[in-house]
């Protein structure tokens, strides 16, 4: 399975960022030439959960959500 080109796995990061980025630090089959598009997805969809839940709390309104980040300075 980790065997494919290095474009399908980026593939999976894309779909289950976490799981896969686990997944790829154990089984140490994280390349080189990957590193930089993980670790950029990744925090890419960390800053996005962590905008979601911060706004969850205090508004849990989704529109309001798409609202702030038209609005945001």
């Amino acid at each position: 399975m980790w065997n494919k080109h290095p474009r399908d796995k980026q593939l999976l990061v894309v779909i289950q960022p976490h799981v896969c980025l686990l997944t790829l630090l154990f089984k140490g089959c994280l390349k080189r030439t990957l590193l930089l598009n993980l670790a950029n997805i990744h925090h890419i969809v960390f800053k996005t959960n962590q905008y979601d839940t911060t706004t969850y709390v205090n508004t849990p309104s989704r529109p309001t959500l798409q609202r702030y980040r038209g609005t945001k300075p």
